[in-house]
């Protein structure tokens, strides 16, 4: 793919979009926690600790079915405000396989000082390690 034919997506409007869709996650993520409480303390108390596991567990299912979903999808809705899009090097949309593959991609690009990210400050292609691992780009989104 001519991956110059796109404009590509800036490293602050990538952080940008990011930033939303982590709020949003923070809501769903707060809003569940709201209705186990109310499904699982009120009737039956559980331990803290256990309850701090079930919930940490949960948001991290629900990061991993948001962004495989919309990943595969193109766009995340942060990217959708941003005016990004997510395509394959070869030009065409991902798929959900993609966007898990890119999700996993993400927790490696974080786990080791968040360099996956900064790759994205010297690389060309404006890619970070998740966008190689998956073979994608982030774009403009196309008008």
């Amino acid at each position: 793919m001519s991956n110059r034919s796109f404009g590509l997506g800036g490293y602050f409007s990538r952080l940008l979009s990011y930033v939303i869709d982590n709020i949003i996650l923070y809501i769903i993520s707060i809003l569940i926690e709201i209705l186990l409480f109310f499904q699982l303390a009120m009737p039956i108390p559980i331990v803290p600790a256990i309850g701090e596991h079930i919930l940490s567990t949960i948001a991290m299912f629900i990061g991993v079915i948001y962004f495989t979903f919309f990943f595969g999808k193109g766009a995340t809705p942060g990217m959708r405000i941003m005016n990004l899009e997510l395509i394959k090097e070869s030009g065409v949309s991902p798929t959900y396989l993609t966007g898990f593959v890119r999700y996993i991609g993400m927790l490696v690009s974080a786990f080791v000082f968040f360099l996956g990210y900064i790759w994205i400050l010297i690389d060309g292609s404006n890619q970070g390690w998740h966008d190689k691992l998956a073979g994608t780009y982030i774009v403009k989104e196309k008008k």
